[in-house]
């Protein structure tokens, strides 16, 4: 995670930049400690700790749903900026 955090911080600054007018805002959230991978993986994949994907993450905030699909769109179309596809696990909606 800690070797990755400074893909995922560029490529949010990118997102958020204005430059594509798809995200409002992005967060990058801490990175999960041991301990807690421990208990998810405990708690949700009966202790299988290769399940755990979220060691690194970001909340990208979009203003509406075609917004949401079209960035979803760009990620995959192969146009997205360094490997942002390679690095996407899970949309998350909230």
């Amino acid at each position: 995670a800690e070797q990755v955090l400074p893909q995922l911080t560029q490529i949010c600054e990118y997102l958020s930049s204005g430059d594509l007018g798809l995200v409002q805002d992005a967060r990058i959230g801490p990175i999960k400690t041991l301990d807690a991978a421990l208990k998810k993986s405990d708690k949700k994949y009966d202790g299988d700790i290769h399940q755990v994907t979220d060691f690194c993450r970001a909340s990208l905030i979009v203003q509406d749903f075609a917004s949401l699909l079209a960035l979803l769109e760009w990620i995959r179309s192969g146009k997205a900026h360094s490997r942002v596809g390679q690095y996407l696990c899970r949309v998350k909606l909230s």
